[in-house]
């Protein structure tokens, strides 16, 4: 059953602070979050107002009953919209993003606070496999030509399908190099069905390799987003589930990224959303400056210090 860490707190009279990780998960009407495909990637707050009515009434159906039988049983009172309310309840709820990326609205949690992106990076040991990829990025940087970064993070590639040959088809048509990091090397292109300058590598830490490429092309995981904005360089999101369609469209409106559904990659059009990109100076431009800024963010800085302040009274 779904874990009621507020109920525990309440019942023990202990601070509680929830973490969010993503802006859509603040649930506030007035903000433009896309939760699926196919929804406005720009939508006006009616649209937001209805359809969180519309999610409410769902969760309502389905969990406030079986929740408030238990809450009965603990001898605490009934309440409504627990899916909603218990994810934004405590002394702070911090959202782990930059303001840069999406800043204070009216209509957020009462206690909210803005932190910052959080940033975590695997450090690999000497002799790793990432030391091939920064071998082959000095390559690209004598030949000056920047590779072009594709990944589907730790979850979204294990259903790559053939997204990474498709990667590799969209380099040879656009005569650039390629990084392809696939998680595990069963999930890479045959290397025989590579063109020259194009690399797959299971892993490499992306703070490494984001600002030493022309782009990148990702699925739109909130930690992706952050370190591909934190590099300065413009990226194409292809958004699968949960948060990636939200974060791609705010990557979007912020004029440093362009979206693919994920449904809709093929070699044409992800070929066309790199060449609108790599050839506009204005979005390189926007890029490289909210870079800069969200460079500047300590998120995890910010976040101890709220706990700090609370734990201490």
């Amino acid at each position: 059953m779904y874990k009621r860490q507020p109920w525990v707190c309440d019942k023990l009279r202990i601070p509680l602070v929830t973490c969010v990780l993503s802006p859509a998960l603040w649930l506030n009407p007035r903000d433009k979050s896309v939760f699926q495909q196919g929804m406005p990637e720009n939508p006006p707050v009616w649209f937001m107002r209805a359809g969180l009515w519309f999610a409410r009434m769902q969760m309502r159906r389905q969990y406030d009953r079986p929740l408030n039988q238990i809450r009965a049983e603990l001898g605490y009172a009934a309440k409504r919209d627990m899916l909603f309310s218990d994810a934004l309840d405590g002394h702070a709820v911090i959202g782990m993003w930059s303001p840069h990326f999406r800043g204070p609205l009216d209509g957020d949690p009462a206690s909210g606070v803005i932190c910052g992106f959080p940033w975590h990076d695997d450090s690999p040991r000497p002799g790793h496999e990432s030391d091939d990829v920064l071998q082959f990025l000095d390559e690209c940087e004598r030949a000056k030509e920047p590779p072009i970064l594709f990944s589907l993070g730790t979850a979204v590639v294990h259903v790559a399908g053939r997204f990474y040959h498709t990667a590799a088809e969209a380099c040879r048509r656009l005569g650039r190099r390629g990084i392809l990091l696939t998680n595990r090397a069963e999930y890479a292109p045959k290397p025989a069905d590579l063109p020259p300058g194009v690399r797959a590598f299971s892993y490499a830490p992306f703070s490494q390799v984001m600002p030493r490429c022309a782009c990148s092309v990702h699925h739109g995981g909130i930690g992706t987003t952050a370190q591909g904005l934190r590099s300065g360089r413009p990226t194409v999101i292809v958004p699968h589930a949960y948060d990636q369609f939200d974060n791609a469209a705010r990557a979007k409106r912020l004029g440093v990224s362009a979206t693919l559904w994920a449904t809709r990659v093929n070699p044409e059009r992800l070929t066309a959303a790199l060449r609108g990109v790599l050839d506009n100076q204005e979005i390189a431009a926007r890029a490289a400056a909210l870079g800069h800024k969200i460079r500047e963010d300590d998120g995890a800085k910010a976040a101890a210090t709220c706990l700090e302040k609370i734990a201490s009274g």
